[in-house]
């Protein structure tokens, strides 16, 4: 027989600790312990810590744990945890300095679209006030 016993990346743990800090009480730990273990789990983490991806969110659908680059657009979500890097590549040794974990509720996020979409984009679309810049910005906005 073959050996494909994979080396499971010692860095899910650090993942797996914040998520059951976020929904140990309220989910039962096989449930978290589950998903962190599964494939696309895996995927999903060693691709956020080596690619140029500078967000992963991590929320519950339809009762099970999913991962995303994108966040959860569905208000349905009570919370999800995004987790936000300032590096491209990050290894085990330096997880807690370069990755930030923030617990974001669904009423944060109504909040925060209302915002932008009532200050910070009327703002940035004014012709006025993109005096100044490169034609590419004010092109792209």
């Amino acid at each position: 027989g073959g050996e494909k016993e994979k080396k499971a990346d010692p860095r899910i743990p650090w993942f797996e600790e914040r998520i059951i800090a976020t929904w140990g009480r309220t989910t039962k730990l096989e449930k978290i312990e589950k998903y962190t273990k599964s494939e696309p789990a895996e995927k999903s983490f060693k691709n956020f810590c080596e690619s140029e991806s500078r967000f992963i969110f991590v929320y519950e659908q339809d009762g099970e744990f999913v991962s995303s680059f994108k966040p959860p657009v569905s208000s349905r979500q009570k919370k999800f945890l995004a987790f936000v890097k300032d590096e491209e590549t990050v290894e085990l040794e330096n997880l807690t300095q370069k990755v930030a974990v923030q617990e974001i509720s669904s009423e944060g996020m109504t909040q925060l679209m209302s915002l932008s979409q009532e200050v910070y984009f009327p703002l940035l679309t004014h012709p006025g006030n993109q005096d100044g810049w490169p034609d590419v910005i004010a092109k792209e906005l």
